[in-house]
């Protein structure tokens, strides 16, 4: 069992319900952590030498145990109870301290072990816990639960295979994000077809970056490997929601999440004012020490011209050198209240008490989700009373995270919302209705990437997928767009309000209606936007088998590339947008030939199976094809602050924070 127990340098390789495929029979089981999460410090054995030791590392309380000690080896003027009562009373409220602190993380730790889970094993639905899965076992998580370990997902009651998820609990972002499975497995929505699944998953050992997977699905039958990446896997701490329910592969579970590896290490912190104390204390140290060496030569100096007094007691058989030691010692027993054993004292409960204030705290309460602060720790507590930076973005932080189409340019012509109506203003700064003005081929050309290129989903209210009345009832349809950038559900819902509307995606097909023309687009590569390019493109074939490269990102990431268009007009409208307070994209598009698709097509494939350097690979291909393009135009959308930010910015400059 030890030798068999997996590397972390390894590839991972899961059979999809333990099922081993025909060709593997051979391979030997790996050994993986099981999902059991502990996020406590001690245990009913470990909590008293662990406690201990953490506690005198800290220099007052090994110091006040150096004189308690001294106390008791030397014969000293004071009783040892004086300092020893004092340093047992510290250590032991701290300890209850701590020990209550850590058992509510047990407590905490128990909730989310013993959580009910829904496995599929054999084709068969089983209740277990949370910490009984293992690697391998398919997951059935439905509405607005936690996922409990990291899952590669296999299908959703969505007929697209899609699911939408809050990551908050893990980087903080509160919009939805889209997660998806792949085609094969999509169909396979029951126990009883998850059970007749036979498929292998290889992927790359796990890293702590929540953006980064890389591994590919190997499904018995098909004659391709099939490439899995950060929009397949559903990470442990992440919620689901506005989906009925998804199932999944565990992966990695327990310490093997990504959650687990982004978890600092339970090591003891320092604030800063107990630092300072520190500091002090040395220096009170230092004092002590030169007031017990200057004692000492002077008891010697006096003895050595007086005699020893006669009610001190004479001591012959000892040496000079350990009178020396002994007499210093004393004096230092005699001095050592120079450090009050009392201010930590006063500290610990001061630390205590205080934690239990921010539950009752009505300023720190949230009237929206009803709760209240929680302290996990109180060691920490001074340190909210010290910050001098604070650091924040500025989307769905500062501002509303509420988008709203307000301009745009296409071409050379510029276009802005007035009265909720699309208006275009003329360059005497005439305002014309667009009722007025002519639908032209560049005007196309823009709103046709404003309303393919995202990643926008459609929630009908009316109809299903394959109902030809759904698809062309644009004028009646109620829409509900879901998206997990709120810049991009703001284009799409401005294109439906004004006539363009995207009635959304199956099987590859795009659907969309220009003024009541219903236009059908095959989707087959998507460039999913990243921080490194600033961009997100996809490529789509049209009713008249045309392949086109739809691009858009910032304009330092956009321009750059462009080979056509009006580059100077574009940037200069881009900088009166910015001036304004509104968020800009550049938008571009390429035509692209049938050879230069074939090409392109067969470099994404092979880079997307590749376990080895994928995203390097990925990087050089999407480089390549995003070139050569023609600029059409630009965005501009506005990100309202929130109630009270500039006041709130106020309040903290006058409290010196910055």
């Amino acid at each position: 069992r030890l030798f068999s127990r997996h590397r972390r340098d390894l590839n991972r390789i899961v059979y999809i319900d333990n099922h081993v495929l025909s060709s593997d029979e051979q391979v030997r089981a790996t050994v993986y952590p099981d999902n059991t999460v502990v996020s406590s410090k001690y245990t009913l054995l470990t909590f008293l030498p662990k406690n201990l030791f953490e506690q005198f590392r800290r220099i007052a309380n090994f110091y006040f145990l150096s004189v308690a000690c001294i106390q008791f080896i030397i014969d000293t003027p004071v009783t040892p109870l004086t300092s020893t009562l004092p340093l047992i009373f510290v250590i032991s409220v701290t300890a209850v301290k701590q020990g209550y602190e850590d058992w509510l993380r047990h407590q905490a730790d128990n909730d989310v072990n013993t959580r009910r889970a829904v496995i599929i094993r054999n084709g068969k639905q089983v209740i277990a816990r949370a910490m009984d899965i293992k690697v391998g076992d398919i997951v059935k998580v439905q509405r607005n639960e936690e996922f409990p370990c990291d899952l590669v997902m296999l299908s959703s009651e969505d007929a697209l295979g899609q699911c939408f998820v809050t990551t908050a609990n893990l980087d903080g972002e509160t919009n939805l994000k889209t997660f998806t499975c792949l085609h094969e497995t999509r169909h396979c929505s029951t126990p009883e077809e998850l059970g007749k699944l036979r498929a292998r998953i290889t992927c790359k050992p796990h890293v702590a970056d929540l953006y980064t997977f890389q591994g590919v699905m190997e499904v018995e039958g098909e004659p391709n490997s099939k490439s899995l990446g950060p929009e397949n896997l559903l990470l442990r701490g992440a919620r689901l929601k506005n989906t009925e329910f998804i199932f999944g592969c565990a992966v990695f579970t327990g310490k093997d999440t990504k959650m687990a590896l982004n978890s600092k290490s339970k090591q003891t912190k320092f604030s800063r004012v107990e630092r300072k104390m520190n500091t002090f204390l040395v220096v009170f140290l230092v004092v002590l020490l030169l007031e017990a060496v200057l004692c000492t030569a002077l008891k010697f100096l006096f003895e050595t011209k007086h005699g020893v007094p006669w009610y001190v007691p004479r001591e012959t058989s000892k040496a000079k050198v350990v009178k020396v030691i002994e007499n210093t010692l004393a004096f230092m027993i005699l001095f050592n209240y120079i450090i009050p054993i009392s201010l930590y004292v006063t500290i610990e409960m001061q630390k205590f008490l205080g934690s239990l204030f921010f539950s009752s705290d009505i300023g720190m309460y949230d009237p929206t989700i009803d709760e209240c602060a929680q302290a996990n720790t109180s060691d920490l507590n001074e340190e909210l009373g010290q910050v001098e930076y604070l650091f924040t973005d500025k989307t769905g932080t500062l501002t509303e995270n509420t988008m709203m189409f307000r301009r745009c340019c296409i071409g050379s012509r510029q276009f802005e919302v007035v009265d909720e109506t699309f208006c275009e203003r003329l360059d005497n700064g005439t305002i014309k209705v667009t009722s007025d003005v002519q639908f032209t081929e560049e005007m196309y050309n823009f709103f046709k990437v404003l309303v393919l290129c995202h990643t926008v989903r459609v929630d009908r209210h009316l109809g299903q997928y394959g109902d030809e009345t759904v698809w062309y009832n644009s004028t009646e349809e109620e829409y509900e767009y879901q998206a997990s950038s709120p810049d991009e559900k703001a284009l799409v819902e401005a294109c439906c309000k004004y006539g363009i509307i995207y009635h959304g995606t199956s099987d590859g097909i795009l659907r969309v209606s220009f003024h009541q023309e219903m236009k059908i687009f095959k989707l087959l590569h998507t460039l999913p936007f990243d921080p490194m390019r600033k961009r997100m493109s996809i490529i789509i074939q049209d009713e008249n088998e045309q392949y086109y490269l739809l691009c858009k990102g910032a304009e330092v990431a956009i321009l750059d590339r462009v080979v056509n268009g009006d580059i100077d007009r574009v940037q200069t409208l881009i900088n009166e947008y910015a001036v304004l307070g509104l968020r800009t994209l550049a938008i571009a598009e390429r035509k692209l030939s049938l050879e230069e698709f074939q090409e392109y097509h067969e470099k994404l494939r092979k880079a997307k199976t590749s376990l080895h350097r994928r995203d390097e690979m990925l990087a050089e291909v999407y480089n390549e094809i995003e070139q050569q393009l023609t600029l059409l135009g630009a965005t501009a959308v506005e990100d309202k602050l929130q109630d009270q930010v500039p006041q709130t910015i106020e309040a903290l400059r006058m409290a010196g924070i910055k």
